[in-house]
């Protein structure tokens, strides 16, 4: 049996609230107690926000049990700080003692939230590059 290790991080974008942004990034909980950390840099004459974390996204930890956490609260609220016209990218990799990768991101506007998975991203392009939209293959063991 394998043990699930993640990493996640964004990317640098602008938020209408730095200290909503800290207090978000702040409830963040990660797998296996990891801590989220937030960093800040100026680019182009304006300052902007990311967020690492050495564990993979759980959410926000539930008030009714601890051990349960909302990962739909934590990308709400993160859309809620986002600034207008940007984009929090929200990218996570992760391996079971190499039976499987993972590798998703997390599009994070003032108004959407989408995810983008890269295996199935690399399966509909493998299909489109055979010209064979029934091709499927095994990745996972």
């Amino acid at each position: 049996m394998g043990c699930y290790r993640g990493m996640v991080r964004s990317n640098y974008f602008a938020v209408n609230d730095e200290l909503a942004f800290k207090t978000v990034i702040g409830l963040l909980a990660l797998a296996e107690g990891a801590t989220a950390r937030a960093h800040s840099q100026e680019i182009d004459g304006v300052k902007k926000f990311a967020f690492t974390g050495d564990g993979a996204v759980r959410g926000f930890i539930s008030d009714e049990d601890p051990n349960e956490c909302d990962i739909d609260a934590f990308y709400h609220a993160l859309q809620r700080v986002v600034a207008p016209g940007d984009a929090a990218l929200v990218m996570e990799v992760g391996f079971d003692s190499l039976r499987y990768f993972n590798a998703c991101t997390f599009i994070v506007t003032e108004d959407q939230v989408e995810c983008v998975d890269l295996p199935e991203v690399a399966l509909e392009t493998t299909r489109k590059m055979l010209g064979n939209p029934e091709f499927t293959t095994v990745a996972e063991y």
